[in-house]
């Protein structure tokens, strides 16, 4: 009889055991976050080092703790899966998430990555506002000599529009955004300071186009061609694209001087990387680049061509955009875009070296700049060729009749060819060294 009663109060006692085991692996999760962040080290846990909630005034952790004398190794807290085992794991991933705290978004990098969607919207919205433009400029010509332009003329003469100024600018909002890298902490500081310049000669290029639409007869010759609508809201556009990417750069500024810089400073910042850049556009002989050479030259080429029309009179101001009287100075923002990405590209064949694969920042800056250039070459062959009523090839006296100013400067017509040729052979050969 007493064999059964002891038989029976063990059973009882070996149940109720099970059942604390149980609960307490019911409840450790929520316990297990109320744990401090200044834990005991793993030499010194002790059965007072779990929470106060699991252990006052209870008879499951009284039957825990004589239990745990005995199988400390077999029981819940001996092994990896208990609440030992659970706490020092969630305690560990925790104070790893902390460490690497630059890896995950926190309240610091919710205002970048603002910016940085408030850049890509307003940058898509300046290309349409561009493409409104264009139309509304090149569907017919003010010019009476011109009047007798087919509707094929006007349509090749917008396609030129597009070809070389949408591409760039696309390519260049990409690789601007944080989105061009994997994570803002991956990014190398060479795609930083490559993604700081596109920021501010984004700045530089809508600021341009504000001015050139605000002020259109100023940059078209005396023509006023956009209705007030159309001009006030492209120029209000090209003004918020202005400002949310000048705000990129100040801040990616203020990122890489861990300083929170002032006007002067950013002037002082813009003036001395202006200096610099100049002083190294030169090809580099003593590396024996040829891509970097060819890159040099196209940014010697380009930023050429964006002073020229503004410093030139009727016919040379149309080159290189061969858009006429019209729109040719105001196109010269997109070829001020296309040398500060020949400048960003000839800095990464210097840097990056020869085996390894272009950055996601460096390869959508070089195709976009060879694509809009190869469009803007094919645009001008057939032309040359004959497409628009006659030409070198086909039949007609198209070419010399409505296109007079490209064939009057003969010299900067082909520099400009062989500048938009440099930049293709560039980014369609990708050989570094």
């Amino acid at each position: 009889m007493a064999n059964n009663t002891c038989q029976s109060r063990t059973a009882t006692l070996g149940s109720k055991t099970r059942l604390s085991c149980f609960l307490l692996l019911a409840v450790t999760p929520t316990a297990a976050f109320q744990v401090p962040w200044n834990l005991p080290s793993k030499s010194s846990w002790t059965l007072t080092s779990i929470p106060r909630s699991l252990r006052d005034d209870s008879w499951i952790h009284q039957k825990l703790s004589a239990t745990a004398k005995r199988k400390r190794s077999r029981f819940v807290l001996g092994n990896q899966s208990g609440i030992r085992g659970f706490v020092a794991r969630s305690t560990s991933v925790c104070r790893q998430a902390g460490a690497n705290s630059e890896d995950t978004p926190t309240a610091t990098s919710r205002p970048r990555a603002l910016v940085d969607r408030l850049c890509l919207t307003s940058g898509i919205g300046s290309m349409v506002a561009w493409i409104c433009l264009a139309i509304v400029a090149l569907r017919f010509h003010p010019d009476p000599k011109f009047s007798h332009c087919s509707m094929k003329h006007n349509l090749l003469t917008m396609s030129q529009a597009f070809a070389f100024p949408l591409p760039v600018l696309a390519s260049s909002l990409w690789a601007a955004s944080s989105g061009s890298a994997n994570s803002e902490s991956r990014r190398s500081n060479f795609e930083e300071n490559t993604q700081r310049r596109l920021c501010l000669g984004l700045t530089v290029t809508f600021t341009y186009l504000l001015a050139a639409t605000a002020w259109a007869p100023a940059f078209a010759c005396g023509y006023d061609l956009y209705p007030t609508p159309l001009k006030t809201a492209a120029s209000l556009v090209f003004a918020l694209a202005a400002v949310f990417h000048g705000t990129a750069w100040k801040k990616s500024l203020d990122k890489g001087t861990r300083t929170t810089n002032s006007l002067s400073s950013c002037i002082n910042h813009m003036v001395r990387g202006t200096h610099q850049a100049l002083w190294s556009m030169a090809p580099n002989d003593s590396n024996n680049n040829t891509t970097s050479a060819l890159y040099s030259s196209a940014t010697i080429g380009l930023l050429w061509f964006t002073v020229l029309p503004l410093v030139s009179d009727y016919p040379l101001l149309t080159i290189p955009t061969i858009l006429g009287k019209r729109l040719s100075r105001a196109a010269g923002a997109f070829t001020w875009m296309g040398a500060v990405m020949a400048y960003s590209l000839r800095q990464a064949s210097d840097e990056v070296p020869a085996q390894e694969t272009d950055s996601p920042c460096q390869a959508c800056l070089r195709k976009g700049l060879g694509i809009a250039s190869a469009l803007h070459v094919g645009l001008i062959a057939l032309k040359l060729i004959g497409v628009d009523d006659g030409g070198f090839l086909l039949p007609g006296r198209g070419l010399w009749e409505v296109y007079p100013a490209m064939l009057a400067v003969p010299f900067a017509t082909t520099a400009s060819i062989l500048t938009h040729l440099t930049v293709c052979w560039a980014a369609f050969t990708r050989g570094y060294k």
